[in-house]
């Protein structure tokens, strides 16, 4: 099942995101992928490889339905839920300290894409709120993971003023 969810979401929609008049069928891959991954995440337990595995594929998803730097299904709804999965996902590894620094660049950078959706489907306050934590989740980034640093301060630095 790890296969076929990361086949679905990591292979068929990049493949089908530029045929015109795909969108019904990429909107069908990303909902049977949701099912997918929901399933897994069941049976995920503390096995932190796919935890890291799953937030990765939620980010994805997400992004397919609505990130609003790269086109998308228009479903802002479905992609808040998708990153808010994967935040508790790396959140919950973060908390127990089994993600690293590289755990800890992608909850920044998932901060950073939920907090510019937010922006974009009017919840200010809510962006606020989530950039507060992502600066406060980076703080010591930058010399324990350079590469997430970067990630992290473009996301800041996309933030609302």
């Amino acid at each position: 099942m790890r296969a076929l969810a990361n086949a679905v979401v990591f292979e068929f929609d990049p493949a089908l995101a530029n045929l015109p008049g795909s969108t019904p069928a990429r909107r069908l891959i990303i909902d049977r992928a949701i099912g997918y991954l929901d399933n897994l995440e069941k049976q995920a337990g503390g096995a932190s490889d796919l935890q890291v595995e799953l937030a990765t594929a939620y980010e994805k998803v997400a992004a397919v339905l609505g990130d609003p730097t790269a086109p998308n299904l228009g479903d802002a709804k479905g992609a808040l839920a998708n990153y808010r999965k994967a935040l508790a996902l790396r959140e919950g590894l973060d908390q127990s300290r089994k993600g690293g620094t590289d755990n800890r660049a992608g909850l920044v950078d998932d901060y950073g894409r939920l907090g510019a959706l937010l922006v974009e489907t009017g919840d200010a306050k809510g962006a606020m709120g989530i950039y507060q934590r992502a600066l406060s989740k980076g703080a010591g980034l930058e010399t324990a993971n350079p590469i997430g640093a970067a990630k992290w301060l473009a996301c800041i630095s996309n933030s609302p003023s």
